[in-house]
């Protein structure tokens, strides 16, 4: 469907059809004489304030002449408004929350009761087998529930962009502030069902929430930084999965990259989630020592998630969380992508 403010901002965006209106202008006679532009674009004939071409010619054609924009403050929250009304939609979603509540159910049915007081010596290893898949969980649907909106905003980025209704940075923050809201409630649900069929500590809940939270975070985080870099939704998938691949191997959970080669093992420092489950099982696993024969913390010999202190741990991933941000805001601020097309 032919839609006239598109149409109107491809037709300004670009320099040549900027040259080409400017001279049908001056070329119109009816134009000249009644002080009014006509621009023959599908046979229509328009005005703008009374002005003619002569008039508009110059401000048009000058780059330095810029439209004046509203306050930043203004802009944020005019786009945080309709930024939640978009992220918010993911939450109406049925297929999502069927896939949060089975995938609860599933992990929650096959591991039932493994980590009850009783049960947890003998289940350490299966304990930490749960561990990962809430970390999996929270990785890979933040990343790519970000990656799915990445083609409507792409265009309605362009086209605003190209009218310049609002600066990259208004834009980037009120992402950036509408994101994490949204991502804070399935996980708290999934986790809610999911806890109790396993059989661990309550007490223990609000620290794993959070450090769901921030996973999921920078998860997102990473994604919205190769979003903004490659501009390509179909590149974006094969490159984000690449990545992702590569940081839960090098995580420590598949392999123990500790006893590979130093100029291998060195990788797990890289990888968002070798400090994640490092947190993980700092809170579910290592204080729970039933006893000499049965020590959860020894399930953790296999392993090589990161042991460095909680503080430590949890610095490292927010680093990397803003490091990806302000990444992500450069190649957006600087990207000769952004054209409407």
């Amino acid at each position: 469907m032919w839609n006239p403010p598109d149409h109107y901002i491809e037709a300004v965006s670009e320099k040549a059809s900027v040259a080409l209106l400017l001279e049908a202008m001056r070329s119109d006679p009816v134009t000249n004489a009644i002080g009014s532009v006509g621009v023959s674009v599908g046979g229509g004939v328009g005005s703008v304030n009374g002005l003619g071409a002569d008039t508009l010619a110059p401000s048009l054609a000058s780059p330095s002449v810029s439209k004046t924009m509203a306050p930043l403050s203004y802009q944020v929250g005019i786009l945080i408004r309709r930024g939640f009304k978009n992220s918010s939609d993911v939450l109406s979603k049925k297929l999502e929350w069927f896939l949060v509540l089975a995938l609860g159910l599933v992990w929650g049915g096959l591991w039932f009761g493994v980590a009850t007081p009783s049960n947890r010596g003998k289940h350490a290893a299966d304990c930490v087998s749960v561990i990962f898949f809430i970390a999996a969980q929270w990785s890979w649907g933040p990343a790519f529930d970000v990656l799915g909106a990445f083609p409507q905003e792409r265009d309605v980025l362009a086209k605003e962009r190209a009218s310049e209704v609002y600066s990259i940075e208004s834009y980037y923050i009120s992402k950036c502030l509408c994101e994490l809201p949204v991502q804070m409630v399935m996980p708290a649900v999934f986790l809610l069902l999911l806890w109790p069929m396993v059989g661990l500590p309550f007490s223990i809940l609000p620290a794993i929430y959070g450090i769901t939270i921030i996973n999921a975070w920078v998860s997102a985080s990473i994604s919205t930084m190769l979003m903004c870099l490659i501009f390509d939704g179909d590149l974006v998938m094969k490159v984000l999965i690449v990545v992702f691949v590569y940081c839960m191997s090098a995580g420590g959970f598949f392999i123990n990259m500790a006893e590979q080669p130093a100029y291998i093992g060195w990788a797990r420092y890289t990888s968002y989630w070798y400090y994640s489950l490092g947190l993980y099982t700092s809170v579910a696993i290592t204080p729970f020592d039933d006893d000499d024969q049965h020590r959860m913390s020894g399930a953790l010999d296999s392993y090589s998630f990161s042991d460095w202190s909680d503080a430590t741990n949890l610095l490292i991933l927010v680093t990397y969380g803003v490091v990806c941000r302000v990444l992500a805001y450069v190649f957006l601020k600087f990207s000769s992508k952004i054209k409407f097309s």
